[in-house]
Formats: structure tokens, C-alpha cells, sequence
């Protein structure tokens, strides 16, 4: 997961290493996830990422349905992880 200071939005945070990282926050959140060498984290990780990203087209185009559809099936893939 990455997060970026108001004042520079090219910078992110990265939490996974501690690090700031330039690029686009789909970028610098893609390589900390490829970074990771626990493979349970890194699956947590993808699927969090993966969600941000469907959460974020879905505020776009205001469907609500599609956030809950996919809020259902990473649930659902997240308690079968575990």
C-alpha cells in the first residue's frame, strides 16, 4: 500500500519497506508488492491493491453494485486464504 504527501503526489510512502519510492501510486504499489517475500502477505497485499484499484473505477462511475460485488468476492477469497 502506498500513500502520497498532499504537497507532492508524485512520492509515495511505501508501508511495506518504510521508504519513499517516486512514480505513480500504481506503480510504486506494484513493485512493493513484488518486493515481498511472504507469499501470504503478498496475496493479502495483490488483493487489497486489487480492490483499491476496482473501488477506485468504481467511484468514477458511481456503481455502488460493483464496489459490493467485489467487496463479496475478495471477502470470500480473503477467509479462504486464512
Amino acid at each position: 500500500m502506498a500513500l502520497a504527501p498532499k504537497e507532492s503526489p508524485n512520492i509515495w510512502w511505501t508501508m511495506d519497506d518504510g521508504r519513499w519510492s517516486m512514480g505513480s501510486r500504481e506503480s510504486v504499489a506494484f513493485e512493493s508488492l513484488k518486493s515481498s517475500q511472504d507469499e501470504s502477505k503478498f496475496l493479502a497485499s495483490y488483493m487489497v491493491y486489487m480492490l483499491w484499484c476496482v473501488y477506485s473505477l468504481a467511484q468514477e462511475k458511481s456503481e455502488r453494485f460493483v464496489i459490493h460485488s467485489y467487496l463479496n468476492l475478495y471477502s470470500n477469497l480473503y477467509s479462504n486464504l486464512y
